[in-house]
């Protein structure tokens, strides 16, 4: 295709999607209301067509006149999508899962930390004077329509559809005899039942559908789904397609391969995974090597059963309208917006200079008409290196987080999951850097003005992803922003969640009053900030106890040597007073024989665990100043510390020797 006849066929795509029959060239495309998502099948509109505009070089351009410049530089493939239809190949009844479904799947297994819980949404709907027969028709009509309703997932990894004819009954249950009390008991209980369930997604379970009848003619729908099925743009698909059904309308019927084609097809773009493979190899070697350090209640490892619970909150229309005008003249997306306070108040949580956000990314290729409607899961994961935000001004923090995020998105190609097994291969740690999730659905309503009035009011909802330890969503209800954060129960202190939520909600209302964002903010909130006031004023004057640090430990081991003084949590190893004063005086003794003096410096890079309290006893025994480095940091920033602070010896293992090359 000519340059000529592409950019012509691009502006007619634009004007439809911003429903226009023409704009300004030269004037900024934000104002019209593009965002992220019609960026997105932009993008994809142009890679169908063998241009190699990416969404990164797309986002990057702000009016058409550049965006016009930007296809006339990049290269054409000719015939690019005669060469992608002749490489799909017949698909197997049996097919992969996606990078996305196979870490939703693995997660699963009781075996993985925080994991034995399946990724998971969960809604009621409350309405009133539905028609169950028609409901129940158009629930067993979706399930033939849509092969992803009807998928069963194997014990090796991978999944098949099930016939049409096995789908899943809708159940009802009629309480309108009930009174108020046992309606909302029982109510409760069905929710209880459903909001956690692990769908037996092995034999093919991968939703439950309830309609419950209530006094007055009101009513009661319960929709549990395992997201190994439908990403958020599906889920809203799922139930505006539900709704079309209950009206005698048409949908869209899928042939049982269709997502197996799919997969097969996004494989034929092998440029693209090539190209970004290479780009995040290096990328991620200056990657955190641990997951950011919030204040944790237990670790991770020791919860058995995880189990989530939501925080939310509303933001009404007429502010959050407000918000993104004046987001929009400082040039900032709504989207962008959110993520920024985000980072902010887990910055002001955490230590660490910077740390990784897991970025959902909906990942569907709008251009290929034959996944049009089709519920399931497109979703692509970009991990994401965000900086401390420090004493940055709002403005200067969200440009840096923009850029880096359109940077990293060009490079798409090579998935979020990937990305993850290299930095664990890397570190050769098993355990997820980018435990904190940020997923914007403000471009998916999960109902609208027709769903409503068949269904009901979307009235509860939460959701559950396996080694996730905070999931921040954000949708809109009718104009609404609705912000809610699932998080792990055991995890978190309650009060802690409740004062970073609440400093997120008060960032937000501050922001909007502000007509300037170029200003630094300080997102504690109201509350924490007379809290830490207080605690400040308590300890000051700081008195400092006339006693070294061990000398109370030294007591101990003599009036208790026999009482246990270390559990492992890991391996659950019991030390005991005694025989940790012994282990300590042997690495003291040691360190004293291999010249360390007084008060010199000495490193410890060991594994977590009670190995690195022996180190600490050891080496404030010998007299010296101990320096925790982690065997998770990279060789150079583990050099520099030690030539900055002037480090000649280190506490370790043979096995962390050799994995980070201590010898040298």
């Amino acid at each position: 295709m000519e340059n000529i006849e592409l950019i012509n066929a691009f502006k007619e795509k634009l004007y439809a999607l911003i429903k226009t029959k023409e704009v300004d060239e030269n004037r900024d495309l934000r104002e019209l209301g593009v965002n992220s998502i019609i960026i997105m099948k932009l993008s994809a509109f142009l890679k169908r067509r063998g241009c190699k505009a990416s969404f990164g070089d797309l986002v990057k351009a702000h009016t058409l006149t550049e965006w016009c410049e930007l296809i006339k530089e990049k290269a054409v493939k000719k015939d690019s999508k005669k060469l992608n239809a002749e490489t799909i190949q017949e698909v197997s009844d049996v097919f992969e899962l996606t990078d996305v479904q196979y870490a939703y799947w693995a997660g699963r297994q009781n075996d993985q930390k925080l994991g034995g819980i399946g990724c998971h949404a969960y809604f009621e709907f409350d309405g009133k004077g539905v028609d169950i027969e028609r409901l129940r028709k158009a629930w067993t009509t979706l399930q033939k329509a849509q092969p992803m309703l009807r998928a069963k997932f194997t014990e090796d990894g991978r999944q098949t559809i099930k016939p049409a004819s096995e789908f899943v009954d809708m159940k009802v249950y009629d309480y309108i005899e009930s009174t108020v009390e046992e309606c909302d008991s029982r109510l409760l209980f069905i929710r209880e039942q459903l909001s956690h369930e692990k769908l037996d997604v092995e034999a093919g379970r991968n939703l439950n559908f309830i309609y419950v009848s209530l006094p007055g003619g009101k009513s009661r729908i319960f929709l549990s789904v395992d997201l190994l099925i439908a990403d958020v743009a599906s889920i809203h698909y799922l139930i505006t397609q539900l709704t079309d059904l209950y009206h005698g309308k048409e949908i869209r019927f899928f042939d049982d391969k269709t997502f197996a084609r799919y997969i097969q097809k996004q494989k034929n773009f092998s440029d693209d995974f090539t190209r970004d493979k290479a780009y995040w190899q290096e990328a991620i070697k200056k990657y955190p090597t641990e997951a950011i350090d919030l204040p944790l209640k237990v670790r991770p490892e020791q919860i058995d059963k995880v189990r989530f619970i939501r925080k939310s909150r509303k933001i009404k229309k007429k502010i959050w309208s407000e918000i993104c005008a004046k987001a929009a003249r400082q040039e900032i997306s709504p989207a962008m917006f959110l993520l920024t306070v985000y980072c902010m108040v887990l910055s002001r949580w955490s230590s660490r200079e910077n740390y990784i956000m897991n970025i959902p990314l909906f990942n569907r290729d709008e251009e290929d008409e034959d996944v049009n409607g089709l519920i399931a899961d497109f979703t692509n994961l970009l991990l994401l290196n965000v900086s401390n935000s420090g004493n940055k001004t709002f403005t200067e923090y969200s440009k840096e987080i923009y850029t880096a995020f359109i940077e990293r998105a060009s490079h798409a190609g090579y998935s979020g999951v990937q990305v993850q097994r290299d930095i664990s291969k890397n570190t050769g740690n098993p355990e997820s850097v980018a435990p904190v999730v940020f997923a914007c659905n403000i471009d998916f309503p999960f109902e609208t003005q027709d769903t409503m009035e068949s269904l009901g009011k979307l009235s509860y909802m939460i959701s559950q992803t396996p080694q996730v330890w905070l999931d921040f969503q954000s949708f809109l209800d009718m104009g609404d922003l609705i912000l809610c954060w699932d998080y792990v129960e055991q995890l978190f202190d309650e009060e802690v969640i409740e004062d970073m939520y609440g400093s997120m909600i008060e960032t937000i209302e501050q922001l909007a009053e502000l007509e300037d964002w170029n200003v630094t903010i300080d997102v504690l909130s109201g509350k924490q900030r007379k809290v830490r006031l207080e605690e400040i004023e308590h300890i000051l004057p700081l008195d400092y106890p006339d006693e070294l640090m061990y000398e109370r430990f030294l007591e101990r081991a003599k009036q208790y040597p026999d009482k246990a003084a270390i559990i492992d949590s890991v391996s659950q190893k019991i030390i005991t007073y005694g025989e940790l004063r012994h282990m300590a005086m042997s690495i003291a003794n040691g360190l004293i024989e291999n010249g360390v003096l007084s008060n010199d410096y000495v490193s410890i890079t060991l594994k977590r665990g009670y190995k690195q309290i022996i180190a600490i006893l050891g080496v404030l025994l010998a007299g010296a100043v101990y320096v925790p480095v982690s065997d998770k940091q990279p060789s150079e920033r583990r050099s520099k510390i030690y030539e900055q602070i002037g480090i000649k010896h280190c506490i370790s293992e043979e096995e962390t020797i050799e994995k980070c090359g201590l010898h040298s």
